[in-house]
């Protein structure tokens, strides 16, 4: 697998896309080649917007905490009771 490193700046909303510059608090190391929809957008065969869209789609996936679960689930049942 490649690997890319690059230094983002770090924003309330995750890693921006843009490069660090000397005014930003934080900044991060991402791997710019993790995602598949940039490997199709550095190509040209999607454009931008397509591309925007499904980054967005992405990062809710995530915050949503859709994927499975890999272990047990700890949380608490709520059970009806008197």
């Amino acid at each position: 697998m490649q690997r890319k490193l690059v230094e983002r700046e770090m924003t309330s909303g995750g890693p921006s896309r843009r490069p660090v510059n000397k005014q930003s608090r934080r900044s991060v190391t991402v791997n710019a080649a993790e995602s598949p929809l940039s490997w199709l957008h550095a190509r040209g065969h999607i454009d931008d917007r397509l591309f925007d869209a499904g980054e967005r789609l992405r990062s809710d996936y995530e915050k949503a905490q859709l994927s499975p679960r890999m272990t047990m689930s700890w949380s608490p049942v709520r059970i009806k009771g008197g």
